[in-house]
């Protein structure tokens, strides 16, 4: 039983460690939009998902 959560501890903080490794890789990508949207959001309280498409530069 041991050895069954170790092997699933582990899977867990390979997984963990990906998915960070992809979220730091977006960050750095797209940071000023992120900057741009987070501030809006700020302002504005609520968005439309069209106005995050837009100021993320994904328009239809």
């Amino acid at each position: 039983m041991l050895t069954l959560d170790r092997d699933l501890a582990e899977r867990v903080n390979t997984r963990l460690l990906t998915a960070e490794t992809i979220a730091r890789g977006l960050l750095e990508e797209q940071g000023s939009k992120l900057m741009k949207l987070a501030s809006h959001l700020n302002q504005a309280g609520v968005m439309s998902g069209d106005e995050v498409r837009r100021l993320l530069g994904m328009e239809r």
